[in-house]
């Protein structure tokens, strides 16, 4: 009963904040889960995603993980991993390579989507300097207009970067075909939205050239949100009107094994990507 009453005080606490996501507001709230220290891995863990989740369902409604039917994905960053993505010619970002802004997309029988809500938070990390998670709200780029209306109508190709689980590292690795996307269009009422994911590439190269200046333009907002990458810290972003980053993750001090783990969930709201 202490600890129910604990939680529903955090929930609680949290819910001023929450609803500064559901109308807008700055795009990117953190929420810090205070798990006790002195608690073994395993539990440690088994709270943490219970709590992830409890914050989570106060705000939005998680599609489940295909596989294991959770309403989060857990994901993990290792050596073997790497490799075997690496082999198969699939494009993986590891926590000490650049991460360039984007926005996180699933795909449906219906094509790709936008969820409106993504939450992340990590679990372990293997390394002593993990720096900032990045976020843009699009409102601060003002470029990202003119981007779009050039690239209106433009299709782009495009491969989602794979979940990989550790079951299917002994078997060889086939990444997806390419697809054509839409990567920038404007809805009836004035709503602008660029598609940023995974391996992006123009069909031309004034859809190279596209990409890349939504790239520079992203980079060059000064107004910005970054929050320190800490354990058990849920990031809560308006994937629908952001971009997110991360800086490269320095001081390695793990080799073996798992060098990250974070969890990850994603709105069942979500926008069609047309």
């Amino acid at each position: 009963m202490l600890l129910r009453s604990r939680v529903e005080t955090f929930l609680s606490d949290q819910t001023n904040c929450l609803r500064q996501l559901s109308s807008d507001g700055d795009g990117l709230i953190s929420v810090d889960l205070c798990v006790p220290e002195n608690l073994p891995g395993a539990e440690q863990i088994i709270l943490s995603a219970s709590l992830f989740q409890l914050v989570n369902s106060c705000l939005f409604e998680s599609t489940l993980e295909s596989k294991s039917k959770l309403p989060f994905t857990i994901y993990k960053s290792s050596a073997d991993n790497r490799t075997a993505m690496k082999n198969a010619g699939i494009k993986f970002y590891s926590p000490d390579e650049k991460l360039g802004f984007h926005n996180d997309v699933i795909a449906r029988r219906n094509g790709f989507h936008i969820p409106k809500y993504v939450s992340l938070m990590n679990l372990f990390v293997g390394y002593k300097d993990p720096g900032n998670f990045i976020y843009v709200h699009k409102r601060e780029c003002p470029e990202l207009r003119r981007i779009t209306e050039k690239g209106s109508g433009k299709k782009f190709k495009f491969r989602p970067t794979p979940v990989v689980y550790q079951s299917q590292l002994d078997a060889p690795l086939e990444p997806e075909a390419f697809t054509e996307v839409t990567a920038f269009w404007e809805t009836s009422d004035g709503e602008i939205y660029a598609f940023s994911n995974g391996e992006l590439m123009g069909k031309d190269e004034e859809g190279s050239q596209l990409l890349a200046d939504m790239q520079s333009a992203l980079l060059a907002c000064e107004r910005r949100i970054q929050a320190p990458q800490t354990l058990f810290r849920a990031q809560i972003f308006r994937n629908d009107l952001g971009f997110h980053s991360r800086d490269i993750f320095k001081d390695q001090f793990v080799f073996e094994g798992a060098t990250r783990l974070f969890l990850r969930a994603v709105s069942k709201e979500a926008v069609v990507v047309p």
